[in-house]
């Protein structure tokens, strides 16, 4: 026991943020509530953190910027926080993750910070929270507007006033959701434009780089949303004791939202992938139009060439040299061959 706590004060110590850095300084927000009261501290430093864990209100700690180790071990030694939970947190490039302990649920999550604007492209932010019982803290990469709709509740008295810390990460998870469905519909406006048969038809080389940049957004925000649908299947199952059954349909909710989403995202990318086909298949069949029109010429024009071969040579004894209409004889040869071949081509339906 006595190694086993020697090798997690060294994991501590060696501890490191792994990212970028998007804000000057960690920004923390406190938020405590209840159905009669609610306090909004904007203003918070780590050393006003007493405890998180009494029955007076729900406490929601909000943290921007995860750049600060040191802020960061004190929210870890104050909450109580597994050494290696601290680990993951400060590491934005991990893969989405849930873990169970026996006071709280961590898990980490890929968000969705901005869908640019004219572009296919969406930048993904790493959120993570801490799930225990009454409280949640939700540590986020850079500043965002994830939950201001949430605060807007908080302040209205609304719903979220009146239950647990676990509806409140269900609130919190809801909207991260939205912003995919957002980000999906916005996506999948640019999936049927391109995967228009007219836009197929023009053969433009362009399209297809833009269908693969899509399908690898999609395939990005798929490998993002696996790991959340995993998480909610967990908590449906009530591994979490502090996560009451009232509470557990509404994160079965949050699980069938997910997978409606990664259908969705299956869906747009077997769009992309048969546009793409189809972008090949067509690009192939006008190949094979121009090599059957220029082998089709190339046949009627071989014997052609061949005739005025013949009567071009400089031999003096040819026959039909001194023929007085032997000009027009080798014209009327020429031209009916042409329109015999013509006539043989269309009827096989090579013209």
């Amino acid at each position: 026991m006595e190694k086993h706590f020697d090798i997690e004060l060294e994991g501590i110590d060696s501890l490191e943020f792994i990212g970028k850095q998007y804000l000057d300084e960690v920004q923390l927000q406190l938020f405590s509530f209840n159905k009669e009261e609610y306090i909004e501290n904007q203003d918070f430093t780590i050393d006003q953190l007493t405890t998180l864990c009494d029955n007076k209100y729900v406490y929601w700690l909000n943290l921007h910027g995860l750049h600060d180790v040191e802020l960061i071990k004190k929210i870890g030694e104050k909450l109580d926080i597994h050494f290696l939970v601290i680990q993951d947190l400060l590491d934005t490039t991990s893969r989405p993750k849930l873990q169970h302990f026996d006071q709280y649920i961590f898990f980490t999550i890929k968000a969705i910070q901005e869908v640019e604007a004219d572009s296919d492209r969406v930048e993904l932010a790493q959120i993570s929270f801490l799930l225990g019982k009454g409280y949640v803290v939700s540590f986020q990469e850079k500043s965002g507007n994830h939950f201001q709709h949430i605060r807007k509740i908080l302040r209205a008295k609304g719903v979220v006033r009146e239950r647990g810390s676990d509806f409140l990460q269900y609130a919190l998870l809801e909207g991260i959701l939205e912003e995919y469905f957002f980000a999906i519909d916005k996506l999948e406006l640019r999936v049927n434009e391109l995967v228009k048969f007219e836009n197929i038809e023009k053969a433009d080389p362009r399209n297809l780089f833009e269908i693969e940049r899509i399908k690898e957004t999609l395939h990005e925000l798929k490998r993002s949303l696996q790991p959340l649908k995993e998480a909610m299947n967990s908590i449906e199952k009530g591994v979490a004791g502090f996560i009451d059954q009232q509470s557990a349909k509404y994160f079965a909710d949050l699980k069938d939202q997910t997978i409606q989403l990664v259908e969705e995202l299956d869906f747009n990318i077997h769009k992309l992938e048969s546009g793409a086909n189809l972008f090949f298949v067509y690009q192939g069949h006008k190949m094979n139009d121009t090599m059957k029109t220029l082998t089709v010429v190339s046949a009627i024009f071989i014997p052609l060439t061949f005739l005025a071969g013949v009567y071009g040579m400089n031999f003096e004894y040819l026959p039909e040299l001194k023929w007085h209409f032997g000009y027009y004889g080798f014209w009327a040869i020429t031209l009916a061959l042409l329109v015999g071949l013509v006539f043989y081509f269309k009827k096989k339906k090579w013209l």
